[in-house]
C-alpha cells in the first residue's frame, strides 16, 4: 500500500463567474497560490478545474468528479484548495466531500481560511465554515432576488433570454426592450387565432407552413406557442416571481404572489385580449394521461425521424356510444406539426402485445443473462484490480 506522504496533492480550483475573475479568484491566481503551497511541500501535484459553474451544481463539476474519483482511487494523499467556497457552498455537500476524504484518509487543506483537518481544531473548523459558506450564499440569494423584485416593481426587465417579439437594446448603462416589427406580425396571428378558435397544434401547424421560425431560427412547438400565450409582457406588463426558486423546484414552485406591474415597454397586444386568452386557456385545460397507460412512449421510434413516440388518444362515437383508441405517434409531430415529421401513428393495442412478448423472450434467453454478467464485471470497480494503476499512467502520460 502506499503511503499517504507518498501520494500527490489534488489542487481544485473553480471559478463560477466573470465577476470572480476581476475579485482574485481566477485560475491564475487560485493555481499560482496552491502550485506555491505543494512545492513548498516538495509533493508531486495533480490540478483539477471547473469554470463556469457554481458551488452548488456538484454533477456539473467534471473536475470536482475526477478528483473524487481519483482519491477513491488511492492516488490523492492530500486536497489543496484557496478557500473553502471554491469545494462546496453547501454544509451538506462539503460534509459528503469530507466524509469521503476522511475515509480515504485523505488531509484537506483551505489555504486562506488556514484550515487543515491534518490537526485536530482543523477537523472541528471545517464543519463550521461550510454553515457560513451556505450563510453566504443564501444572502447573496436573498440579495439578488431583492435586487430582481425592486426592478420588477419598477416596471423593468430582469434577466430574461431573449424574447420572441421584442429586441434588446442598451446604452452601456440601462437595458430595455424594443418591438421587433417582423416577429411582431408573428405574435399579433398567434393570438388572433387562439381568440379564432384554433387550437395549438392547429397554430403550430400554420405558423411552420408559413416558414415563421423562433429567434433561434428553429420550428415552433406547441409549448412555444402556449408560452407566448400567457406572457403578460405582450400586453404590456412585467410578471416576476410566478415560480419560486425554480433551481430547485422547477414548476413545482408555481406561485400566486407573483409581481404583475405595468412594463417600461410597448405592447403588442391589448391588454383586454390578453385576458380573454387566458381565460380560454384555463377553460381548456386537459387532463394528464395516467402514468402507465402507454406502455411503449419514449421507447417506440419514429421511423422516419428518429424522436420518440409519445402517447395520444382519439375518441369517436359509435351505436354503443363514444369509444376511446389509444395509439402512438411522432412527438416531433405532436410538438411542430407536418414542417417537423409525420404522424406515423399507430395503435396502442396492436404494439402493445407484440412488444410484450418480445420483451418476455429475451428475458428468459441466456444471452441477456451474459450480457448483464459482462456489463456488472465491466462497470464494478474492485479496489483490488488494476484501475488505480491504469489511472496512474494516464496522469504520467497527461505529464509528459
Amino acid at each position: 500500500m502506499v503511503k499517504n506522504e507518498e501520494k500527490k496533492i489534488g489542487l481544485y480550483i473553480r471559478v463560477s463567474s466573470d465577476k470572480q475573475l476581476e475579485e482574485g479568484f481566477s485560475f491564475q491566481a487560485q493555481e499560482e497560490k496552491l502550485i506555491e503551497e505543494a512545492k513548498r511541500e516538495k509533493r508531486e501535484y495533480i490540478l483539477y478545474k471547473d469554470g463556469g459553474i457554481t458551488g452548488k451544481n456538484m454533477d456539473q463539476r467534471e473536475g470536482l468528479n475526477q478528483l473524487m474519483k481519483d482519491v477513491e482511487l488511492g492516488i490523492i494523499g492530500k486536497v489543496y484548495v484557496t478557500k473553502i467556497s471554491r469545494l462546496a457552498r453547501n454544509s451538506r455537500d462539503l460534509e459528503n466531500i469530507i466524509y469521503e476524504f476522511e475515509k480515504n484518509n485523505v488531509y484537506f487543506k483551505a489555504i486562506s481560511d488556514g484550515i487543515d483537518t491534518s490537526t485536530p481544531i482543523g477537523s472541528v473548523m471545517i464543519k463550521l465554515l461550510g454553515i457560513f459558506a451556505e450563510m453566504e450564499r443564501d444572502i447573496i440569494i436573498e440579495q439578488t432576488r431583492a435586487g430582481a423584485e425592486k426592478r420588477a416593481k419598477e416596471g423593468k426587465m430582469y434577466g430574461s433570454g431573449p424574447i420572441f417579439g421584442y429586441d434588446r437594446v442598451s446604452d452601456g448603462r440601462t437595458m430595455k426592450i424594443i418591438i421587433n416589427e417582423k416577429e411582431r406580425e408573428v405574435v399579433e396571428k398567434i393570438f388572433n387565432m387562439y381568440l379564432g378558435g384554433y387550437g395549438y397544434k392547429a397554430i403550430v401547424n400554420r405558423i411552420n407552413k408559413e416558414g415563421y421560425r423562433t429567434k433561434a431560427h428553429r420550428l415552433f412547438a406547441i409549448n412555444t406557442i402556449k408560452t407566448i400565450l400567457e406572457n403578460p409582457l405582450y400586453a404590456g406588463y412585467i410578471r416576476y416571481g410566478k415560480y419560486k426558486d425554480w433551481n430547485k423546484k422547477r414548476r413545482k414552485g408555481l406561485s400566486d404572489q407573483f409581481i404583475l406591474v405595468e412594463g417600461n415597454h410597448d405592447a403588442i397586444i391589448a391588454y383586454e385580449d390578453y385576458q380573454r386568452v387566458q381565460k380560454r386557456m384555463q377553460t381548456n385545460q386537459r387532463r394528464k394521461p395516467p402514468v402507465g397507460k402507454y406502455l411503449l412512449a419514449g421507447v417506440l421510434s419514429c421511423p422516419e425521424c428518429g424522436s420518440k413516440m409519445i402517447g395520444s388518444k382519439t375518441v369517436y362515437k359509435t351505436k354503443k356510444g363514444k369509444v376511446e383508441r389509444l395509439y402512438y405517434q411522432c412527438s416531433e409531430f405532436h410538438n411542430k406539426g407536418l414542417s417537423a415529421c409525420h404522424s406515423n401513428g399507430i395503435r396502442a393495442d396492436l404494439i402493445d402485445p407484440i412488444a410484450i412478448k418480445k420483451i418476455a423472450r429475451k428475458l428468459n434467453s441466456p444471452e441477456l443473462v451474459d450480457a448483464l454478467y459482462d456489463y456488472i464485471v465491466a462497470n464494478t470497480i474492485d479496489e483490488n484490480t488494476s484501475d488505480g494503476k491504469r489511472r496512474i499512467t494516464e496522469l504520467e502520460i497527461q505529464k509528459l
